[in-house]
């Protein structure tokens, strides 16, 4: 049963966490991962065009696809189409796990080609919550017509036009809630001509580097209702397109804003584009230019259209103009062009889900000018816009007061309560410079964080991206950990944890307060909050000061509940008397700060877990050290143990990073008998690596003997097709090829010589970088002929 002490602790963290919160309401429900898809009979199509019920046993989605040949710096296009049947809907290849079953495209393997990226979605996906069925998880379906682009490669000798692209797309189709069994349709894609290569709902302009897309959803919208136009701009790599403004500044040295003009039937309301895509802000290339904002990478404009209530079902015009220019960071431009986009928002009594394409066709930048005006801002819009400071920076301090909610730094909390039990006996001006230290603590941190948002265009949390970050707040949480455990003590007043030796020491002090709030601010950061994400948006395009007024708002905020307490401490009057609770209620802080590790962890690609779990170790070690030396010992025994643990936590991270963690690469592709035989044929040296997770060796090969740059070097001048045999797992298929390389065991390298794989040169056990090298230069480069074949090929045609 847990003590009286502790359960008014947990009170008392609870009155603190939420303090200020009474009128706030927040609830996370969980999503039952093993919830089953409902399977049901679908019912008949019921649709406002009237279009034939299909039999249960027709498909609903019909696929089509084709390629587009590389152009300049443009790579080669796979697009890949679904046709949905009315009423139905299929989910994005984005469909978060947990629920309906994600969309997923695959290519057969095959010489000829090969995936260059990832496919990426045209039309948005409709998005919303079922709460019965997937409490908390975000749906997102797609109806109507989607395409899906991604860019391709072709191998070296194969023309575009002679090669035919076989895949499959898997989707689980659904009418509402009812859903039939997954299925994989399969498709075929050939190159297209210019004329079918047009994409409903896309336009490119005449050696353009942009292609811009226009669509309108839903497809039908109810009287009083509301649907938006999407436009979104894909400019091709390393050029990017400018922000959208209400008009054309026509400044001198700057890109030219995007203009969207809206012609809309008399009674829509159209509102204020938006768009949530990052800005980049940047000095002009140009002397003189000023600042530059603009957006790199695919950015989607939506604009709400508000239809009357009234209005009559039907199809009503909707068209208008888009003005833009697209440029490269060293400031050569593209002149300004334009498109027009034209298409009807169709009305009726039932709303149809989904998005249409709309008609685009060439216009001019001037015409998008001549049209383009300010919009009324859509209620309700998040950009805070058109909000008053004084309302955004109220927002700023409630959402940092919201911070303190946020899990990862309950524990840290937590150790404040304990601060306040140790305060209770000293003066009322000693405990309130104390949480003034605190809240100093936690100010400059986000006064850091306004600086990089000013100066270097740095996001909230956006520090996480950066994996020495997060690696060593991950290995600083962890050592937190051991120390409220009382594995080892935290040299800072405030900070040490147990023992009559240290009790003076563990009393709070100015530094303990500073670091404390320090530590909570950092910890908070991967969260965002009610009210935050607002204010913080609002910053965008601001000058520094707002940004600093806005940041050190959101920091007020969340030091609030400790500055409150520090000036009226009879506040938390209940809490217990100093006593043994004490250090059960700070172990238990320990144990939470390990969940924290836990998400932490959470943040990291899986390459890198085995690295930080193993620098986690040499952490313990040097915790455990440090720990194990009495109070009492001499200043040369504490130094031993200080710098003795220090290098070995380093050395074994630095171990850990230099032979765990992935480097630069070569380009690996997965073995197969069927891939090995296929890069044989067309004449390439093959270099085949039999390895797995679970082998030493085969390591430290990789990683000193195998993936450097000498021998990437070589490998790409001779190309090499390099093929990793992976036997992390069982395969039956590995072990026959080990067998026929007269090998039971790993790591064997294998170098399969172009046009003669038959005399395979084999490397077994540990190598060096020069036997692997020396291999290679007797293996010899790839052997591509005139003809269009290449090595085995060509001798097998040529043979008698």
């Amino acid at each position: 049963m847990v003590s009286l002490p502790i359960r008014r602790l947990i009170a008392a963290v609870a009155l603190l966490c939420t303090f200020g919160l009474a009128s706030v309401a927040m609830s996370q429900t969980g999503v039952d991962q093993s919830a089953p898809l409902p399977i049901q009979p679908l019912p008949p199509i019921d649709t406002l065009t009237g279009a034939p019920e299909p039999q249960i046993s027709d498909t609903p989605v019909e696929v089509q696809s084709h390629f587009t040949a590389p152009d300049g710096d443009r790579p080669a296009m796979l697009y890949v189409t679904a046709k949905i049947a009315d009423g139905y809907h299929i989910y994005s290849i984005t469909q978060a796990p947990g629920g309906p079953i994600a969309t997923t495209i695959s290519l057969e393997p095959a010489p000829q080609y090969s995936l260059a990226g990832e496919f990426t979605s045209q039309q948005p996906p409709t998005t919303h919550i079922e709460p019965e069925i997937w409490p908390g998880l975000p749906l997102e379906e797609h109806y109507g017509t989607v395409t899906w682009s991604a860019p391709i490669e072709f191998a070296l000798g194969f023309e575009p036009s002679d090669v035919t692209i076989e895949g499959g797309l898997g989707v689980q189709v659904c009418y509402e809630t009812n859903c039939l069994p997954p299925e994989t349709l399969p498709f075929e894609a050939q190159l297209a001509s210019d004329a079918d290569a047009a994409i409903e709902g896309e336009y490119r302009a005449e050696d353009s580097a942009v292609a811009i897309r226009a669509y309108l959803e839903p497809r039908v919208v109810q009287p009083g209702g509301t649907a938006k136009l999407l436009i979104t701009a894909v400019p091709d790599p390393r050029w990017h397109i400018y922000t959208r403004q209400d008009s054309d500044p026509k400044a001198i040295g700057q890109g030219k804003p995007t203009l969207i003009a809206v012609d809309a039937p008399e009674g829509f309301t159209v509102y204020q584009p938006e768009t949530n895509d990052p800005i980049v802000e940047k000095e002009s290339a140009i002397p003189g230019g000023g600042v530059e904002r603009y957006h790199e990478g695919d950015v989607t404009w939506s604009a709400t259209i508000k239809v009357p209530q009234d209005v009559e079902p039907g199809d009503y015009p909707i068209q208008g103009n888009v003005g833009y220019q697209v440029c490269l960071a060293d400031g050569a431009c593209q002149i300004p062009q334009g498109a027009r986009f034209e298409g009807v928002l169709t009305v009726g009594t039932e709303k149809l889900l989904g998005s249409k394409p709309l008609n685009l066709s060439a216009a001019s930048y001037t015409e998008a000018a001549q049209q383009a005006k300010a919009l009324p801002t859509r209620p309700g819009a998040s950009a805070g816009e058109d909000r008053p400071l004084l309302t955004i920076l109220a927002f700023a301090v409630l959402g940092g007061l919201i911070l303190n909610l946020m899990p990862c730094v309950l524990p840290v909390i937590g150790l404040k309560v304990l601060a306040f039990v140790q305060q209770g006996g000293e003066s009322r001006a000693r405990v309130f410079a104390l949480n003034l230290w605190y809240t100093a603590g936690l100010i400059a941190v986000f006064l850091v964080l306004a600086s990089l948002a000013a100066f270097a265009n740095l996001g909230w949390g956006e520090q996480f991206s950066y994996l020495w970050f997060k690696v060593a707040l991950t290995g600083l949480v962890f050592a937190m950990a051991l120390s409220f455990l009382g594995v080892w003590e935290i040299p800072i007043p405030g900070f040490a944890t147990s023992g009559k030796a240290t009790e003076m020491a563990a009393r709070e002090g100015a530094s303990g307060a500073f670091y404390k709030g320090v530590f909570t601010t950092i910890l908070a950061t991967p969260c965002s909050a009610q009210f935050l994400g607002p204010a913080l948006g609002f910053t965008l395009g601001k000058p520094p000061y707002v940004i600093y007024l806005i940041f050190g708002a959101a920091g007020l905020g969340m030091a609030l509940p400790y500055l409150v307490i520090g000036a009226f401490p009879r506040l938390i009057r209940f809490l217990p008397k100093p006593g043994a609770w004490m250090e059960t209620f700070k172990q238990l802080m320990g144990f939470l700060l390990l969940g924290t590790v836990v998400y932490l962890f959470s943040t990291f690609s899986e390459a890198y877990f085995i690295p930080t779990l193993a620098l986690l170790v040499g952490l313990w070690f040097a915790c455990w050290w440090i720990g194990r030396t009495p109070v009492t010992a001499t200043v040369e025994r504490k130094v031993t143990a200080w710098v003795g643990g220090a290098a070995t936590a380093a050395a074994i991270g630095f171990a850990a990073f230099t032979l765990l963690a992935p480097g630069e690469t070569l380009p690996w592709r997965s073995y197969s008998p069927t891939e090995l035989a296929s890069a044989s044929a067309q004449g390439k040296t093959v270099l085949v690596d039999f390895t797995a997770d679970w082998c030493p060796n085969c390591k430290v090969n990789l990683k000193f003997a195998i993936n450097t740059d000498e021998v990437r070097e070589l490998v790409d001048e001779y190309d090499v097709v390099p093929l990793l045999a992976d036997w992390t797992d069982r395969s039956e298929t590995i072990k026959q090829a080990l067998a026929e390389l007269q090998s039971i065991s790993i790591p064997v390298l294998a170098i399969y010589p172009a046009g003669r794989p038959e005399e395979v040169i084999v490397l077994r056990d540990l190598v060096s970088q020069k036997q692997v090298i020396e291999a290679l230069k007797q293996a010899g480069p790839s052997q591509p002929t005139g003809d269009g074949q290449t090595g085995a090929s060509a001798t097998a045609m040529n043979a008698p």
